[in-house]
């Protein structure tokens, strides 16, 4: 579903499919619509691999969790690969046990959905990010996602969750507040009391989030507790110029010098009151406005985040862009935010420094619809490159005018240029009984998710792994699609290698 070997791309890339939905192992299927995923060591020769499903709170068949709980709608699964031969040797769901915004063990899915609905679940986990224990002032092996719920699809908008790969328990993290996520991304803060999470709101426009926290290391101390995710201060992103939007800040190398300025994500007062929930924090509509109030920019549909691993006081994200909101951002924007947190002693600042640069405006003369387009899921590689996938967003223009599918692209953050390194083949054989029910138009499918593995799969001179998906889509119905088993849509889980193709 990746063609690496088409006239539009670098040559030298391979795509190598791990997983078709519709694959078992053992006693587990896997459901479709893969997005985010995380990578951790499992023990000697084996990498656990997080990937997310984008699935609405109704979607996908019933799982159980170790209580009894059914439920349906977005989960996170777990594959086990052998570092010599890339056979995944294992496969289930990540978590038996998820804890609510109260911190209570659910039993009932309308502690997740809020509705007093008794069958609805998660809903839409999008990108996601691990985290090794020890890096970053983390204490323990985390994979963070984030609910893609908008305030018309949730009575108050998407939560972040935090798994605890260890205990195979989902945690919600309220203290970082309401929105429509799409990933967080770690920062260094030069404090190993205090972790640091810059965030990304998918909505149209949203400010840049970041979530400071302190940790608390009493023996008695929670999951959440212990690695900074209770006892915090959000923050959102102003420029000290004036700049409030894309229409009067645009244009690559633009720079914009701003500050973090602090918002409250909870009035324990207002619970139950419109535009709070029963614990008293801000809906994610209020929530964005308390940032706008503020003078925080207002970006075109923030997206995925990855700090620089060369340099972890610096990330780069995209913003996919929404030309009906702000026409100078039609096709999307690549961003890089660099952090002065200084002496920073306590998570309750008054704001935090940061400079904002544009690294790559796709709406400039002669990127449209042939540069990086709608920009959204990323990573930042340890090679130093950049590697960012395409979502179609355009509002004022049409994506694919010229019949190029979605794509991956390399970005050089020095020279700041791309290259294109894989395309959507919408040519693929289709599950049996199946239909793409949208072939004839450009963009429908996507690759969506990506991270890099080349440290723990990686196994020649100068190889460059990435781990992606690939959304097909409307292509669903027959036996292994549709009908009973209900995987939702087809797709794939791929291996990206710059070397010699794998097998």
């Amino acid at each position: 579903m990746l063609a690496t070997n088409s006239p539009n791309t670098n040559q030298q890339w391979h795509a190598v499919p791990l997983l078709t939905v519709g694959d078992q192992f053992e006693a587990y299927m896997p459901p479709g619509r893969l997005d985010g995923i995380g990578a951790l060591p499992q023990k000697e020769g084996v990498v656990r691999i997080f990937v997310n499903h984008e699935m609405a709170s109704n979607k996908g068949y019933a799982y159980k969790l170790a209580n009894g709980t059914d439920l349906t709608g977005a989960r996170i699964s777990f594959f086990d690969i052998r570092t010599d031969n890339l056979n995944i040797i294992n496969a289930g769901l990540a978590y038996d046990t998820i804890y609510d915004r109260e911190a209570k063990p659910v039993s009932e899915a309308s502690q997740i959905n809020e509705k007093n609905d008794s069958s609805k679940g998660l809903t839409k986990f999008c990108s996601g990010r691990s985290i090794q224990a020890g890096n970053f002032a983390f204490v323990d092996d985390i994979f963070f996602t984030g609910e893609e719920a908008k305030k018309n699809k949730h009575p108050h908008g998407g939560t972040i969750w935090a798994l605890d790969v260890r205990d195979r328990t989902l945690h919600a993290a309220p203290a970082l507040g309401r929105g429509s996520w799409e990933n967080v991304t770690p920062l260094e803060t030069g404090n190993n009391k205090t972790v640091a999470l810059l965030m990304g709101d998918d909505k149209a426009p949203a400010p840049l989030y970041l979530y400071v926290g302190k940790k608390n290391l009493e023996h008695s101390a929670g999951f959440l507790q212990r690695n900074g995710l209770t006892e915090g201060q959000l923050y959102c992103w102003k420029s000290d110029i004036g700049h409030i939007n894309p229409q009067n800040f645009n244009k690559s190398k633009n720079r914009s010098h701003g500050r973090f300025v602090p918002l409250d994500v909870r009035q324990a007062e207002k619970a139950g009151h419109y535009g709070y929930d029963s614990q008293g924090y801000l809906d994610s509509n209020r929530l964005r406005q308390a940032g706008f109030n503020k003078g925080c920019f207002q970006f075109s549909r923030p997206e995925d985040l990855h700090n620089d691993p060369a340099n972890p006081t610096r990330a780069v994200f995209s913003s996919t862009g929404h030309g009906g909101i702000h026409p100078a951002d039609d096709w999307g924007t690549l961003y890089f935010i660099s952090f002065n947190f200084g002496s920073l002693t306590a998570i309750h600042s008054n704001s935090i420094a940061a400079e904002l640069m544009i690294a790559y405006d796709s709406d400039e003369d002669g990127r449209r619809d042939m540069g990086i387009r709608s920009p959204d899921n990323l990573t930042w590689a340890d090679n130093g490159l950049i590697y960012v996938q395409e979502d179609p967003a355009t509002r004022l223009n049409t994506f694919g005018a010229n019949g190029i599918e979605s794509s991956i692209w390399q970005f050089d953050p020095k020279t700041l240029t791309a290259v294109r390194i894989a395309e959507i083949n919408r040519k693929a054989v289709l599950p049996v009984g199946a239909t793409d029910k949208k072939l004839r138009t450009t963009g429908t499918w996507e690759s969506s998710g990506i991270v890099d593995v080349t440290a723990y799969l990686g196994s020649h001179a100068g190889e460059t792994l990435l781990l992606t998906t690939v959304q097909a889509h409307k292509v669903n119905g027959g036996p292994v699609i549709g009908g009973a088993k209900r995987l939702v849509e087809s797709g794939q889980l791929i291996l990206l290698t710059n070397k010699q193709k794998r097998q």
